[in-house]
């Protein structure tokens, strides 16, 4: 049944993960609304062009962008092996480029909040873009669908749900514990 089956998109799991993307950016937006009430643009603009990536990611998700990507970009690249799904070289480039700039963002939160962000990015990145390379392998082989590509598929959403899941976690409780008393109405 192809809308269960993790391997492809536009199945339930996708779905499931496009939502915790965008449950995530509403929660970065309500934390960029409740920080510009306190600090004003500088210390809420992190927090909206996070909400912005999310919502980003959460389209991607649904509407499979990445994977529309990649075979006129590994025919453009003559890319092949591990980088069979060359959506992964932008992927990585984006994903590194988004560490680099929120760099300054992360070492203004509190330290355990920053380290479960940084735990967070790198589960799903590590499932999204770290293990999309090895299923790349595998597929160039000939081997989709085989036992092994399964179980790294398996692995790899349960990676980026997990990731996505803890952010969101994450994001819900700084916001309680900055601002215990703020309500979306002020």
């Amino acid at each position: 049944m192809p809308q269960i089956a993790l391997d492809g998109e536009q199945n339930v799991g996708a779905w499931y993960t496009s939502c915790l993307m965008i449950a995530a950016a509403f929660v970065l937006f309500l934390t960029g609304r409740a920080e510009s009430d306190t600090g004003g643009l500088r210390k809420s603009l992190p927090w909206y062009a996070l909400a912005v990536i999310f919502v980003g990611m959460s389209i991607d998700e649904s509407a499979s962008f990445h994977e529309i990507l990649g075979q006129p970009l590994r025919d453009k690249l003559g890319t092949g092996g591990f980088l069979y799904y060359a959506w992964v070289i932008p992927g990585a480039i984006f994903a590194l480029s988004v560490a680099i700039a929120f760099i300054p963002f992360l070492l203004s939160l509190p330290r355990p909040v920053a380290v479960r962000f940084v735990a967070a990015g790198a589960i799903f990145v590590g499932g999204a873009v770290g293990l999309e390379l090895f299923e790349g392998n595998l597929a160039a082989r000939g081997e989709e669908g085989s036992p092994l590509y399964m179980a790294f598929v398996i692995i790899e959403e349960g990676m980026e749900m997990t990731g996505i899941a803890l952010f969101l976690a994450t994001a819900i409780g700084h916001l309680g514990n900055i601002h215990p008393k703020w309500r979306l109405t002020n």
